[in-house]
């Protein structure tokens, strides 16, 4: 089942949004886990899994919305900086104050209160903040990638590595029970790889009876052969096949026997024919440290002088001035995941306008193998062919996509159309690219700086109808 929403251009398939939650809910899992951990070494309750969750969710919802929004795109930066910041206060009423009304004031007040005390260390308060902002950006970053099986299962075992490296934390700082958690990745991640799976395999089947029941199948039967190996290699069995091979062991330990006997005669040996020239040589550092620092000029250790009271009055300013660049930082965090999608953007389309106009080997394999020498003006051809790939990148924001097979001629109209005034600079940025991506002639200098100054044009028309 598709949807579409016309004026953002946004398709909405049931199995890509089954398969964003799942990635959402699996990577909470991992993240509950870290934050479970440092909130047992500092003796406070974690964030819960369900708003660790609820944030990557929403963070991945607005990371599909932003770049089509018809907005100049610092506004859609402030706009998702104020979703982020009351994702964060929303769910710290949730976590906190979900007794209180939702709109008072009161808890309002105390949640920013905890937030700036870092005097008394690290709160509940901190670590929902830290979570919901470590997974609005990370949700932010995979909101319009790409579900691919690869990339599916690229962060199911990262997740392994955050889970096998949590608990070998855990065991010598201090015990957590995490086995539920990792039975629930593992369960989570199955049904996100099947997915992927179905879909990477071309599958048409309509979400429905049929699909569900394939979908179920597939993971129970990898469930089931895992639970099956987990009764089969258990202690008792390690134990048993030890006890198989306790005759081959005997063989080892007389093997060993046979090789330490010798050994500690040599060892013996030589610490025998070394001992006098270590005895010399501590003799010799003992007699060199009397000399050059007898122990009764040894100066008295420093006694430090008390603070002076102007710096207890710079006490509180310089606090206060490390939450707000705390502040700042995470703003510029959350504002530079959104500009990244732009500058990918422009490198996806960068990428298409690939230097032959065809991929490598597609029509001609033997031209494919030949290594063309690179020239000197393709630095003059590629900035051109970079500022061609902005221009589609940005007109394609503001609603005017370039389809798949559509060639710039054919293109051009359209762009005209929707900015009628700089005609003649689309037409000149449109003409230089044709000219360097298709021709064999270098393009001349002056014409990159015309270029580009036709560029700085459109550009600034492009933000101010955005």
């Amino acid at each position: 089942m598709n949807l579409t929403l016309t004026p953002l251009k946004i398709k909405i398939s049931l199995r890509r949004e089954i398969r964003l939650a799942l990635l959402a809910a699996m990577e909470a899992c991992w993240v509950y886990a870290v934050f479970a951990l440092v909130a047992s070494l500092i003796v406070v309750t974690p964030p819960t899994v369900f708003s660790i969750f609820l944030a990557y969710w929403i963070a991945l919802i607005i990371g599909r919305i932003a770049p089509r929004v018809r907005m100049p795109w610092v506004q859609v930066q402030i706009v998702v900086l104020a979703f982020a910041l009351a994702t964060a206060f929303y769910l710290g009423w949730i976590e906190l104050y979900a007794r209180q009304f939702l709109f008072d004031p009161n808890w309002i007040a105390q949640f920013t209160r905890a937030l700036t005390e870092l005097g008394n260390g690290l709160s509940r308060a901190h670590l929902i903040a830290a979570a919901v902002v470590y997974t609005f950006v990370r949700g932010l970053g995979f909101a319009e990638r790409p579900l691919t099986l690869w990339f599916i299962g690229f962060q199911f075992r990262l997740g392994i590595v955050f889970f096998f490296f949590v608990l070998i934390a855990s065991a010598f700082l201090k015990p957590l029970d995490l086995s539920a958690w990792i039975l629930v990745y593992f369960i989570l991640s199955l049904f996100a790889i099947a997915l992927a799976r179905i879909d990477e395999m071309g599958s048409d089947l309509p979400v429905g009876p049929r699909w569900a029941i394939f979908l179920l199948a597939a993971v129970g039967l990898v469930i089931f052969l895992g639970l099956a190996g987990v009764r089969v290699f258990t202690l008792e069995a390690l134990q048993g096949s030890l006890s198989m091979l306790t005759p081959l062991w005997n063989v080892i330990q007389f093997l060993f026997l046979l090789f330490i006997i010798p050994a500690s005669f040599v060892v013996e040996f030589l610490y025998t024919l070394l001992l006098p020239l270590i005895v010399a040589l501590r003799r010799m550092l003992e007699q060199m440290a009397q000399v050059i620092l007898p122990p009764e000029n040894r100066p008295e250790p420093e006694q430090l002088q008390p603070v002076p009271p102007a710096f207890e009055i710079l006490i509180p300013l310089i606090k206060t001035v490390a939450v707000l660049l705390i502040l700042f930082a995470i703003g510029l965090w959350i504002a530079n995941s959104i500009q990244r999608r732009m500058r990918q953007y422009e490198e996806e389309n960068f990428v298409r306008e690939g230097f032959d106009g065809a991929p490598v080997g597609a029509s001609d394999p033997a031209r494919a193998k030949k290594k063309t020498p690179r020239r000197a003006f393709d630095g003059r051809a590629e900035s051109i062919r970079r500022i061609y790939a902005a221009l589609v990148a940005r007109a394609g924001a503001a609603g005017v996509t370039r389809a798949t097979a559509e060639t710039p001629n054919e293109y051009l109209p359209r762009l005209t159309r929707a900015w009628d005034e700089h005609t003649a600079d689309l037409e000149t940025i449109t003409r230089a690219y044709i000219a360097a991506h298709y021709g064999e002639e270098p393009p001349p200098v002056d014409l990159v700086a015309r270029v580009r100054a036709a560029w700085q044009r459109v550009e600034r028309a492009l933000q101010k109808k955005n």
